[in-house]
């Protein structure tokens, strides 16, 4: 909402009661939305094995636009590189090598690689802001002290009470991740397809990819070496 108010939305649960996925789950949640007119999926989910049913999928929609988040780093929270082709740092689908899908790292409030983000000069395309992101997600517990925003901002004037955007009960947590990430990039795909809709999905993401405000820090961690640019890539189609 805070990218692409008007953009039209279809929640696809493909998760357990547990938060568990399977790719078969996927797959089934996707094919449910292609069958109902989706043309642009956000999904942050993957793993250390290929699912070849899943990239088949992709591939035999070529109208359609994904865009994934590329993962937070594991049990250890500290980002991995998914270049590496084995090992835990692996990570599927972000070794995807199609036209219509998008992988997307997490920057900071001053446009760095965040700490947490996986990355990969050939395997994740771009970052987008994934810090200390207002999410519609309502605070439960108040920040303990001032700049601990694990769940909710620090109330300067009643810290007893939870407090977000708006201050008060049902307000807004901030939450990082590269699942924050992903969304800003799905919802700048809504608005470039908004302003051009006979654009092939390839054309989107190519707009959206090439247009992203260079970051010399990230050049040799993601593949077009910048932060998403929405304003930037809107425009760069007519």
């Amino acid at each position: 909402v805070g990218v692409d108010p008007w953009a039209k939305l279809m929640p696809l649960r493909a998760a357990d009661e547990d938060g568990n996925f399977s790719w078969a789950a996927i797959e089934q949640a996707v094919a449910h939305g292609l069958a109902n007119g989706v043309k642009l999926f956000n999904g942050s989910f993957g793993g250390p094995d290929n699912d070849p049913a899943f990239d088949d999928l992709m591939r035999a929609n070529p109208d359609a636009l994904f865009v994934f988040s590329s993962g937070n780093g594991g049990s250890d929270q500290l980002g991995d590189n998914h270049d590496l082709t084995s090992g835990s740092a692996h990570r599927y689908p972000c070794d995807s090598q199609l036209e219509n899908v998008i992988f997307v790292g997490a920057s900071d409030w001053t446009d760095q690689l965040t700490r947490f983000s996986d990355f990969g000069v050939k395997s994740v395309d771009l970052l987008a802001p994934g810090a200390s992101v207002y999410a519609a997600k309502p605070c439960t517990t108040p920040a303990s002290a001032p700049g601990d925003q694990t769940e909710c901002p620090w109330d300067e004037q009643d810290p007893t009470r939870p407090v977000g955007l708006g201050g008060g009960p049902f307000a807004f947590q901030l939450l990082s991740g590269t699942s924050m990430a992903a969304p800003a990039v799905a919802g700048a795909a809504a608005l470039v397809w908004q302003k051009c809709p006979a654009l092939k999905s390839s054309q989107v993401k190519r707009a959206i990819v090439q247009s992203v405000d260079a970051i010399a820090s990230v050049s040799s961690k993601v593949a077009y070496g910048g932060r998403l640019d929405v304003g930037r890539a809107v425009g760069a189609v007519s």
